[in-house]
């Protein structure tokens, strides 16, 4: 079963953003290069990000980084196509933020055409915490993390890669 977790860090520092981008952008970790975002400009995603927080002077959390991974027998349903549609999808629900995804493929084998040998197949999220309407900082609390949860779990069914409970994990 799907496993989303909020990973807990205090992305505050200056150069936050960046090496977030980094980490989930690695080529050495994205075999097919499955990645996006919304919001941003793909050739600068980290600058896009830092130039919206500069306008609107967000201090503190500056970014919230979740985790999508997939077990074994559900990575036979993942595909290129389905992986880049989940991560734009799972981008949407952050409808007034910045988000930017990358999919890591653990595996070297990993056949993204036939979804063998794809295990700890994972989806980073990068979500700014500036609301780029408003300007106001916009974090997702314990209840709205849920909400994120079953928006999750229904992309998740409807695209047919897991009809299982999603996992969610917030601490």
């Amino acid at each position: 079963m799907a496993i989303l977790k909020k990973v807990m860090g205090r992305y505050q520092n200056t150069d936050a953003i960046d090496n977030l981008v980094r980490n989930i952008l690695n080529p050495e970790k994205m075999k097919h290069m499955i990645y996006g975002g919304k919001g941003v400009y793909l050739d600068n995603i980290a600058g896009s990000i830092e130039l919206a927080q500069q306008m609107f002077c967000v201090e503190g959390c500056r970014a919230e980084h979740y985790v999508l991974s997939f077990a074994d027998h559900e990575a036979i349903n993942l595909t290129v196509k389905n992986l880049m549609m989940l991560g734009y999808s799972v981008c949407d629900y952050f409808d007034d933020r910045q988000v930017v995804f990358g999919c890591h493929e653990a595996k070297d084998a990993c056949d993204m055409d036939t979804g063998s040998n794809c295990g700890n197949v994972h989806i980073h999220f990068l979500a700014s915490t500036c609301n780029i309407h408003t300007g106001k900082k916009s974090v997702l609390n314990y209840d709205k993390f849920h909400t994120f949860c079953f928006y999750t779990e229904a992309l998740l069914e409807k695209m047919n890669i897991s009809s299982e409970r999603l996992i969610a994990i917030f601490h």
